[in-house]
């Protein structure tokens, strides 16, 4: 921005408050009104009912590279809230603004600051939708849009998770929906805040608790205000956290015509904590319903076969006289044939015992004539493996012996009687060839009669007898 116009003081030496108040007019005509964009910070109200907070500028990495200090009287902060209100806003830590007023200068404390006297509405709700719009584009990059709603809600959600404001309508709506209903719920309550700046944190924190338990679904919601007191549903990490819940989450944050990111996240979205409430009863109406059409099938089927059943009994019941009297001459023939049976073993038992009788005086006799008759025999085959045993063991015998001989013939000694010798080397290993053995290797001669020890100090000529290569 250029500046009309320079400074100019008259030469001399100033007091600090002549200074001040010769800048705080030159800042008064060159800035009478200007609008100013940045984040609001550190906002409080005095007693008088001023509103003072700071406007700053963040860098690439959110660190601050532009602060100023702001002033909104209590006329004008009336007259800017109703303006806000209209469009469903307000005036919140955190939220980026454009405001228009004088730079103003406060010489007892030497500040510069804004003295706002207008905050641009429209701004502001442009500023929301085009937020709104780069973190649903975030999340459909990433995956995490339509992951909540891809999950499956139970036929039977009795184990249902609450994130609201202990205490709060909302709260009580949504439990004397459930409990109304008759049904068996099982409620899980974490409380969080749904307004005001921990808002986002409280509703994150209590998801992630909730997400923990097995829950069947989480109902997340509050009741009505202004547009304004939506902002924590608007926040990523809260539209994040319900993307990436275990747990399929519905959402009934109190407005009929807005519609906040959360609850386009969520699994199913409802304008209000009751009808949150009214869907889970109803979803428990219709697996109800089912389970009596079942049982009317079951009872249906069930009642056919016993019908039947009944029929045949009937049948059976009016044979029974006949059978009656059949199973009388059944049992008049029955005893008949017990008492022929009865006679006919008597007599098998007696002609078997006179058999065994016979059997027992024959075998008496028999028995002693086939022990002697079989000794001969006996006899003469212990004789027969005696003479073989006898046989064998000569022949073993032979076997050994002529063994033993060979063994003596061959023994080393008797090698070495006969002229022979063996060379060993130091690890003891036999010299077969003169490639065993290195010059300078020393080795060991047995002969019969002792041993002669030696050195290799070089390898025989063969066409010099006797002599050395």
């Amino acid at each position: 921005m250029t500046l009309d116009r320079t400074p100019s003081f008259p030469p001399g030496t100033y007091r600090v408050s002549e200074l001040a108040n010769e800048l705080k007019v030159f800042l008064n005509e060159v800035y009478p009104a200007v609008w100013v964009v940045g984040e609001i910070h550190r906002m409080r109200t005095s007693a008088a009912g001023h509103l003072y907070f700071e406007l700053v500028e963040k860098g690439h990495r959110d660190n601050i590279i532009g602060r100023l200090d702001c002033a909104l009287f209590r006329g004008d902060l009336v007259r800017v809230r109703a303006a806000l209100r209209r469009s469903g806003q307000e005036l919140q830590e955190g939220r980026e603004v454009r405001c228009r007023g004088g730079i103003d200068l406060f010489p007892p404390s030497g500040r510069l600051q804004l003295i706002v006297r207008e905050v641009d509405a429209v701004f502001s709700l442009g500023l929301l939708a085009q937020r709104r719009k780069q973190i649903v584009e975030r999340l459909r990059a990433s995956g995490l849009y339509e992951a909540n709603g891809n999950l499956a809600i139970p036929d039977l959600p009795l184990r249902v998770g609450l994130v609201t404001s202990g205490g709060s309508a909302a709260h009580h709506d949504f439990v004397t929906s459930l409990e109304a209903s008759g049904f068996g719920f099982k409620l899980s309550f974490a409380h969080a805040s749904v307004q005001g700046q921990q808002a986002s944190g409280d509703v994150v924190r209590a998801l992630q608790e909730l997400g923990e338990r097995p829950l069947d679904c989480i109902a997340l919601v509050r009741g009505g205000g202004a547009r304004s007191d939506l902002a924590a549903f608007d926040h990523p990490t809260v539209a994040e956290a319900i993307a990436r819940s275990r747990v399929p989450v519905l959402t009934g944050l109190g407005h009929e015509t807005d519609r906040s990111i959360a609850d386009e996240v969520a699994h199913s979205a409802f304008k209000t904590p009751t009808m949150v409430g009214e869907f889970l009863v109803a979803r428990m109406g219709v697996a109800e319903a089912r389970l009596i059409e079942v049982h009317r099938g079951l009872l249906h089927g069930a009642r056919l076969p016993l019908q039947r059943a009944a029929h045949r009994l009937a049948l059976v019941e009016a044979r029974v006289p006949h059978a009656r009297n059949r199973i009388a001459s059944a049992g008049s023939l029955v005893a008949d044939i017990r008492a022929r049976t009865s006679r006919a073993a008597s007599m098998q038992l007696r002609d078997a015992g006179r058999r065994v009788s016979e059997l027992s005086s024959s075998l008496a006799v028999a028995a002693p004539l086939r022990v002697r008759a079989a000794r001969p025999r006996a006899e003469a085959l212990v004789r027969r493996v005696s003479e073989l045993s006898r046989a064998r063991l000569r022949l073993e015998r032979t076997r050994v012996e002529t063994l033993d001989r060979l063994a003596s013939e061959l023994a080393p000694q008797k090698t070495l009687d006969r002229g022979f010798s063996i060379t060993r080397r130091e690890d003891g290993g036999l010299v077969r060839d003169v490639s065993d053995v290195d010059v300078g290797e020393r080795l060991t001669t047995l002969l019969a009669s002792g041993g002669i020890h030696s050195e290799v100090i070089g390898e025989a000529d063969p066409s010099r007898p006797g002599g050395k290569s």
